[in-house]
């Protein structure tokens, strides 16, 4: 995750991804009520998605594999003096995590080689009721990263292979739907939220 260590403080930078942030956060917030709840951040990068989600849950821990990203959420955890949030350097397969009721990624699960694995862990890690949501790109032809392909292992996905993985699994109550649009390469990406419970 070099090229994130290299990019965390500029990543902000780009209005696209302040409006995807406030898109994806305020999908989740509608689909989900947090309050009361503690959640995982998988891929939490510099908090557009988790410091909103925090606002209304109980603590939000956000995990990433790169330290600067870590670092610049946690920068603003202290300047927007909020309690109840931190981001520490784990990874989600390799490193000892709290059971939590609610785990929530955005545009992480393309970066993830082994995603049924994953969603295994994530089901290990809710609490029974929990809820899972997951953000990311409806399948596209590998134009979204370009040349920028360095740990990409899946150019989005498949929307029905999605939630039969969350069947598989173990996951209940799955809906699936459209929750943002970005615009890059003159082509236009679609991005979904999917909502699960722990069965």
């Amino acid at each position: 995750m070099e090229r994130f260590n290299k990019v965390a403080h500029k990543w902000d930078e780009k209005p696209r991804r302040i409006l995807m942030g406030k898109a994806v956060s305020s999908a989740m917030l509608k689909a989900v009520d947090f309050s009361g709840k503690s959640a995982l951040e998988i891929g939490s990068g510099t908090g557009l998605v988790g410091l909103p989600v925090a606002e209304k849950a109980k603590s939000v821990l956000g995990i990433d594999t790169s330290l600067e990203m870590t670092k610049v959420f946690n920068q603003k955890v202290e300047e927007l003096e909020i309690s109840n949030a931190k981001a520490e350097v784990k990874d989600l397969f390799k490193d000892e995590l709290p059971k939590v009721d609610a785990i929530f990624s955005s545009m992480v699960f393309h970066h993830i080689e082994n995603t049924r694995e994953a969603l295994i862990r994530c089901y290990e890690l809710l609490n029974e009721d929990g809820k899972i949501l997951i953000a990311d790109l409806n399948t596209e032809d590998g134009s979204f990263h370009g040349e920028n392909s360095e740990g990409i292992y899946h150019n989005g996905f498949c929307r029905k292979f999605f939630e039969n993985l969350l069947q598989k699994v173990g996951f209940k109550n799955i809906s699936i739907k459209t929750v943002h649009e970005i615009e890059k390469n003159e082509k236009s990406y679609k991005i979904f939220l999917a909502v699960a419970s722990k069965g």
